[in-house]
């Protein structure tokens, strides 16, 4: 079977410093690679629909969590212009490997099999808020418009938005509205939206390369950092099973946050050197923990 080039969209305002990498890793992979990244400029009537109404309760700042809703829109733009019907869309901080285009088409195959409209990611702890992640997610056409409908209905409706959130803040660590609490409360109203986490694959879609675990898959890590290897130029990761652990292939990973240091390692295949930088980004993370543990059990005088 020929695999065919799937449409990867990466949307931003231009202002990202790994874009490259993940452009040019999509485009080594085998994707046809889609760079929108004229986001500070888009606006049309839905947009200025949801600009109106949208209420800002996030952590982050206001122009972020803008940023982050405009791509929906972005991207619907993007399928009603072109027709395209079925895409990936990346973050800035996302890499892709050859494996991942024949895993994609797979993807795909199901998607239109079942009807379904969207594959977000999703891993979350029972105790905390209900959210998805777009990182690497799968969408259709009908999929997005749906999902522009869903976020402007919520702003609009403040009985519904004042329930999500209510809902939303009785959980641990909850951050405020954002997309990603947005995609989750869609995705628990919508059947035909899936987790790609839980979906029946050979390999990884990362969720986020310092994350060892993966709701039910555990993998070989130093300090939560999963460790990186190769085979044959292709990224593996170690994943334990029964009784072993067995090498998969890694279709994406996902350099969230200051994890984006190890990027250009990666994409180099230095792999050992990318492993050193996650390892100490990891230990630096677990220090801090350790140390916020003690400072709360030492009574305060």
């Amino acid at each position: 079977m020929i695999d065919v080039p799937c449409t990867v969209l990466m949307i931003h305002d231009g202002a990202s410093r790994y874009s490259d990498i993940a452009r040019r890793q999509a485009k080594m992979a085998g994707f046809e690679i889609v760079e929108l990244n004229d986001l500070a400029k888009f606006v049309d009537d839905d947009w200025l629909h949801f600009e109106r109404h949208y209420k800002h309760t996030s952590v982050n700042s206001l122009s972020f969590e803008k940023a982050c809703f405009k791509r929906y829109f972005r991207a619907k733009e993007y399928t009603r212009r072109t027709g395209v019907d079925e895409f990936v869309m990346i973050d800035t901080d996302l890499m892709l490997f050859p494996s991942a285009l024949s895993a994609g088409n797979s993807m795909f195959s199901r998607m239109r099999a079942e009807g379904r409209l969207a594959g977000v990611s999703v891993c979350v702890s029972p105790e905390d808020y209900w959210h998805a992640s777009p990182h690497c997610s799968f969408w259709t056409s009908r999929g997005v418009n749906d999902f522009v409908d869903y976020v402007k209905h919520l702003v609009e409706d403040e009985a519904a938005f004042s329930a999500m959130e209510e809902s939303a803040r009785v959980r641990s660590n909850y951050p405020g509205f954002s997309d990603m609490v947005a995609l989750g409360g869609w995705m628990k109203e919508n059947n035909r939206v899936f987790n790609i986490l839980t979906s029946i694959s050979d390999g990884l879609w990362d969720h986020n390369v310092t994350l060892g675990c993966q709701n039910e898959r555990k993998f070989l890590n130093v300090f939560g950092s999963k460790l990186l290897t190769s085979r044959a130029g292709q990224p593996c990761v170690f994943e334990f099973g029964e009784r072993s652990a067995n090498r998969v292939n890694v279709h994406s990973l996902h350099m969230q946050g200051r994890a984006k240091v190890a990027m250009r390692s990666v994409e180099r295949g230095q792999l050992m050197v990318a492993n050193v930088l996650l390892m100490a980004l990891g230990f630096l993370k677990f220090s801090r923990q350790t140390w916020r543990n003690v400072a709360r059990a030492v009574p305060q005088k």
